[in-house]
């Protein structure tokens, strides 16, 4: 391993900074995502409102997203220090951050609902007839969709594509529809984390861990390598007074 991979690429003050940011954008997310399907079981039990639930988690992920500039997800720390973006010390650092946002997120919804109906906190669960290696297909398929779309929003070589963030926030919400009637939809393991450990609910919990992690991984691996240019067709050759770019010739004027 190279020892370029553990150390800390920013200022002790900007890594504070990023730290501090995933702390409040982790916590909000599990008060107003899990707080959404809170408020869906309380106003309507028998007929869940998934559409509603996953516009909700969708705004607010395209809002922290953009306000922020935060991860709020292991899966996209993970991903990214994978392909050598973030330290791995940093991408740790990053990682607690978050799953302490999450649970004091989760704290907060506790005392801010009524505790009738706080059994759950939104917590991810599989449905019934729902087996862990199906839960872990589902999760594994939506977070490689997730980071995928994510590492083509962050590739510089392409032309700006529109928001970034509301990209995101509606993918999240499509997600949520596709695979949240099967295992809550989850994409990111600190999500399931915070209301687990407030609600000691840890069934199936390994899956909401393993299934994003290598969903993600794999989903920035493969846009990386399949799409990504390398280093040397990024980056102008000069041989012999021509210059390469892209794959195209163009002859420097010299004097």
């Amino acid at each position: 391993m190279e020892w370029a991979l553990l150390q800390i690429r920013v200022s002790p003050r900007e890594l504070c900074q990023a730290l501090v940011r995933e702390l409040i954008g982790s916590c909000l997310l599990i008060v107003t995502g899990c707080g959404s399907v809170l408020a869906a079981l309380h106003s309507n039990p028998e007929s869940f409102n998934l559409t509603g639930v996953s516009l909700c988690w969708g705004i607010i992920v395209a809002t922290l997203a953009l306000s922020l500039q935060c991860h709020m997800n292991p899966a996209v720390t993970i991903a990214l220090a994978s392909l050598g973006q973030i330290s791995i010390v940093t991408g740790a650092l990053y990682i607690m951050t978050q799953c302490v946002g999450t649970a004091l997120g989760a704290q907060i919804l506790v005392g801010l609902t009524p505790s009738n109906f706080t059994w759950s906190l939104g917590s991810t669960q599989l449905a019934s007839g729902v087996s862990p290696m199906q839960g872990f297909g589902m999760e594994f398929i939506s977070t490689f969709i997730l980071l995928f779309l994510i590492s083509a929003l962050n590739d510089k070589t392409r032309e700006p594509q529109g928001s970034g963030p509301l990209a995101i926030g509606l993918l999240v919400a499509a997600l949520i529809l596709f695979c949240g009637p099967f295992t809550g939809a989850s994409m990111n393991p600190a999500r399931s984390f915070g209301p687990s450990l407030i609600t000691g609910d840890w069934a199936n919990h390994w899956l909401y861990w393993i299934g994003p992690i290598t969903g993600g991984v794999v989903g920035a691996v493969c846009y990386h390598f399949l799409f990504q240019p390398s280093q040397k067709e990024e980056e102008a050759i000069v041989v012999e007074g021509t210059v390469v770019k892209n794959g195209s010739n163009e002859q420097n004027n010299q004097v």
